[in-house]
Order: structure tokens, then sequence, then C-alpha cells
């Protein structure tokens, strides 16, 4: 193939690659939403039979959908390694962070910074992500050694923040392993939950959860709840005024429970 005959080859290979990025941008830009099913009633949060509406669709795995201050919503695209930014109230989006270091849960500041847990196999962390300029790792490890795939996190007024690492799922360890030529994984921290006060080290609170996934506080910030993605229970704790948990409880019972 001739010099100008590649030329002509490549325009075409990225004129076609712009149209189906366009083109896959615009789908989302103008899906309509659709009803996928009705709400069970939860008293104080939503009324049964309310309509489940299916917004937006086509991405790379979502997860961790969060309402900022400002009225807009931000979730992440583990997959594509992406943060959007959604208008409520005309379901536009757009691409808020283009490289998030595969972060899966999102919070937000006092101050408006967005915090991330950051699994990227190799560069697992907690981090301010957002604004640009404000990046910084808050904690990547626990007593020297790095985390396994933090997953879910929130912060308080204070700026402690709380999060979960369930670790590898079985899918996950055998893909990592292909990734290095078949090469045995070194031994991983097991799953837990971990505070991090401000300014300082990051604190173990909790090792028993099989699979410790979603993280919440209570609104008065009173109580930090958790879920395990493998167990049959939301767990509840106490939290005491240096930002330590005591009273562990059963806060609810799941029905039904991921096996993987």
């Amino acid at each position: 193939m001739g010099t100008k005959q590649r030329c002509i080859s490549i325009v075409v290979l990225c004129a076609l690659c712009f149209q189906a990025s366009w083109e896959v941008a615009r789908s989302q830009a103008n899906q309509t939403p659709a009803v996928v099913g009705t709400a069970l009633d939860i008293p104080g949060v939503v009324k049964g039979g309310t309509k489940i509406e299916r917004i937006k669709e086509g991405f790379n795995g979502l997860d961790d959908p969060i309402g900022l201050m400002d009225g807009t919503l931000v979730f992440s695209e583990p997959g594509a390694r992406r943060l959007h930014r959604m208008d409520t109230r005309t379901l536009q989006s757009s691409v808020l962070v283009a490289e998030s270091n595969e972060s899966h849960g999102v919070t937000q500041d006092v101050m408006g910074r967005l915090i991330s847990a950051q699994a990227r196999d190799g560069s697992t962390r907690i981090g301010v992500i957002y604004p640009p300029g404000s990046e910084v790792v808050l904690a990547d490890n626990f007593e020297g050694k790095p985390f396994s795939r933090p997953n879910d996190v929130i912060v308080a007024r204070n700026g402690g923040v709380y999060f979960t690492d369930p670790g590898l799922t079985v899918q996950q360890a055998e893909e990592l392993v292909k990734t290095q030529g078949g090469k045995p994984l070194a031994p991983r921290l097991p799953a837990a939950v971990y505070y991090i006060p401000p300014g300082k080290a990051a604190l173990r609170i909790e090792e028993k959860l099989i699979r410790p996934n979603g993280i919440q506080l209570s609104r008065d910030e009173k109580t930090l709840y958790a879920g395990d993605s493998n167990g049959i229970h939301i767990i509840a704790w106490d939290i005491q005024p240096n930002g330590l948990v005591r009273n562990r409880r059963n806060f609810g019972t799941l029905e039904g429970r991921s096996t993987r």
C-alpha cells in the first residue's frame, strides 16, 4: 500500500471512529425515559407504585449516583474509568472526569470536592478527584499494604472518610492473573471497612463482613451503616467523637444476596 493510500485509510478510520463515538454520545443524550417497573413502598422515602424509569443506558457499567450541592447528579462508569455529571432537569449528561482511576463510589465534602474510591489495580486509593487541581491521595494503604479494591465511600462534615474494601471476586482475581501472564497474585488485605481521620492514616474499623459494599451515614452523623453483598444483614454502628465506631448491630435483613 502506498503512502497516499495509507493516509487516506487513516483519515477514513479516524472519521469512522469519530462518527461511532458521536453516535454513542448522541444516543445517550437523546434517550427517552422508559418505565421498567414500580417501586415498593418505603415510608419516608418513596410511595409504593411509583414508576421506576430508565433514563440512561449504553455505558460500560455504572455505580453510585449521588446528588451534588448544585442539584446535578454525578455517577461513575468504572469500566471506562470516567465520571459523568447529569442535569436532573434536562437529563443531559457529560463527562466530568475523563480519567477516574476506575472510581466506583463518590462522595462530596463540605468544600464541594469529590472524593472517590479508586480501584484500578496497582493504584488503589481513596482520594480527591475533582475539581481539577485539587486532586490528592487521602489514603492508599493500611499498615503499609495497598488496599485491595476500594468500592464505596462517604465523607463526614468534619472531613473524616469511611469506605469499604470488599476485595476481589473470583472472576476479578482470575482476570488479574491473566494480565500478569499467569503469575499468582500477591497476598492482599482482607475485606474490611476503614476510617480515615482528617489528615491521618487509615484505620480498620470492621473486618468480619464477607463482602462489605455500600456505606452511608445517618443525617445527624451519629450512625454508620454498611451493607454486606455476600451476607444477609446491613450493619449499623454508633459513631464516637473520635470517628471510630462501637455497638455493632444488625440494622436490617437482606432478601437475596450476591454469590460473586
